[in-house]
């Protein structure tokens, strides 16, 4: 589990997923979560109290949460992981979700591509003969 807060967050170029630098994100990986219960973990983080683990979901994905996701999630964390979590609640997070992150890493990506293309000789060379232009949009990181 981590503290992740997204804007001391330095990413190495490498990083694709939010599992690469977040204990959360990665458990959830190895929990069979699908649809909109993999959804609501993805937009919570796990926090260990003294009483056990407390999954706190975002205020805003309050709507999916019901009995059938919460069991599925604490099956699978006593399966996976043999954490027994007290509950699943709706709450203020501290700390970045793995969504959160997911969605900063993208956008990061997204900014070095545009920036490699922008400072790329051959583009800056099409630009000045042929007047091309980067159409931003359409730029896709690797």
């Amino acid at each position: 589990m981590s503290t992740l807060q997204l804007d001391q967050l330095e990413l190495a170029p490498q990083v694709r997923l939010a599992a690469e630098i977040d204990g959360w994100a990665a458990m959830i990986d190895h929990l069979e979560l699908h649809g909109l219960t993999r959804q609501l973990a993805r937009n919570g983080n796990l926090q260990k109290t003294a009483q056990g683990h407390v999954l706190v979901c975002q205020k805003n994905w309050a709507y999916l949460l019901n009995d059938a996701a919460i069991d599925t999630i604490k099956q699978g964390m006593l399966a996976q992981f043999d954490i027994q979590l007290l509950d699943v609640v709706i709450g203020d997070t501290q700390q970045a979700t793995p969504a959160e992150i997911q969605q900063y890493i993208d956008a990061q990506r997204l900014a070095r591509a545009k920036q490699t293309l922008q400072q790329d000789p051959v583009a800056q060379q099409l630009a000045q003969v042929f007047g091309a232009e980067l159409q931003e949009d359409s730029v896709q990181p690797e």
